[in-house]
């Protein structure tokens, strides 16, 4: 994008290739690491390239990898790294979006600020400072995300993704199938796909179910096909349910709800396909009972802690 306000001169390219030109040298030397640093090496070198002309491919990838969380820290937070580094120094943010948002600045300010005095009075202070770091990094994500996107290009990062969550819940429900169900699922019961945890994969997939319930009469993400939109809905939801998540089910509910509120003008109740609803309704419940009924078992509300 053109004319932005505040931003930053693009990026020595030269330069750049000298410093890991130097760094290629100077590393071996110190590290000692063998192959093992030169396929490191030059994973690096390609992603440098992209990041350098190919910024926003990188962004959906990153976009896309968020359903990859089995370690920590996941390949999506240390690709963020590199995203804001090269976001600042190749110019690719918009600062001047700041710009009467002092509301929210302050609001940030002021909640750093307490998350700060209050580890002076934590008995586990290193776990304090842990997940205050992890606090102060999603909003740095929030902010970064602000800067970054743009009517051109959020369409390929929606893509990303419903895509990203569409596959954790499909590779999700085929474990129950038998597919490595040692690595998707949590236990006996509840789906994680590819996160530590099932209570994270469940909200993950309620923002993809919302944003294809707001594009599906518009097109923009899959196209014209309503089968298509319809389908990966039922799929998101029914990953929702097989995480068997109380908090995922509330959020997904509440979300719903919101969205129904903030979009009554445009919804006409009259024309709505009530039969097209009870039918996916139906097939729905009937999903959700094959999993209850091959998944669940006798002792799953025991599990849960469900009298």
């Amino acid at each position: 994008m053109k004319g932005y306000i505040g931003k930053v001169k693009n990026i020595d390219k030269k330069a750049l290739y000298i410093l890991i030109g130097v760094l290629a040298g100077l590393l071996p030397m110190i590290s000692g690491m063998g192959w093992l640093y030169i396929f490191l090496f030059a994973v690096g070198s390609i992603i440098t390239m992209l990041l350098i002309y190919r910024y926003d491919l990188v962004w959906i990838i990153n976009i896309f990898l968020l359903s990859f969380v089995l370690f920590e820290p996941a390949p999506c937070d240390i690709l963020f790294i590199l995203l804001f580094i090269f976001g600042i120094l190749g110019g690719h943010m918009d600062f001047y979006r700041f710009k009467g948002c002092g509301v929210m600045i302050v609001s940030i300010v002021i909640f750093a600020v307490i998350n700060t005095l209050q580890l002076f009075y934590i008995p586990e202070l290193e776990v304090g400072i842990k997940y205050f770091l992890i606090t102060l990094y999603l909003i740095l994500f929030c902010l970064f995300v602000f800067m970054y996107v743009s009517r051109g290009n959020l369409k390929g990062l929606l893509k990303a993704y419903v895509l990203s969550a569409s596959l954790s819940a499909i590779l999700g429900i085929a474990a129950y199938a038998g597919l490595f169900p040692s690595v998707l699922m949590y236990d006996a019961y509840r789906i994680k796909a590819f996160f530590k945890d099932p209570n994270v994969l469940g909200p993950f997939l309620v923002p993809s179910v919302l944003i294809l319930m707001e594009d599906m009469n518009k097109g923009h993400i899959i196209g014209h096909s309503k089968w298509a939109y319809r389908l990966l809905i039922v799929i998101n939801l029914l990953g929702i349910a097989a995480t068997f998540s109380r908090g995922a089910w509330g959020n997904l509910i509440f979300s719903v709800i919101i969205y129904l509120i903030l979009n009554r003008k445009n919804i006409d109740f009259k024309k709505l396909n009530y039969k097209s609803i009870c039918i996916h309704l139906a097939v729905i419940a009937i999903a959700l009972c094959l999993i209850w009924y091959f998944g669940a078992g006798a002792g799953f509300l025991d599990n849960l802690n469900i009298p």
